[in-house]
């Protein structure tokens, strides 16, 4: 799958879902973060261990992308 280009953290995504990310944590700009846009935030969540929930919201975004095509 081709990925659009890279926008500024403040433009928001326009659809839900999932998208690469930088943030201010990154040290260079070859590498980016899966995240889940759900419409206000870039997140993650999942499980630790199996039984301790866990849900992120990435305050340092810097810029993301997306795919160019919906996804199969």
């Amino acid at each position: 799958m081709t990925t659009t280009e890279w926008f500024p953290a403040v433009i928001a995504p326009v659809h839900v879902g999932w998208y690469e990310i930088q943030d201010r944590s990154l040290r260079c700009t070859c590498c980016c973060m899966d995240a889940y846009w759900n419409g206000v935030d870039f997140v993650r969540s999942g499980y630790f261990g199996g039984r301790l929930g866990v849900y992120e919201v990435f305050r340092n975004v810097t810029r993301w992308r997306g795919l160019t095509e919906k996804a199969a």
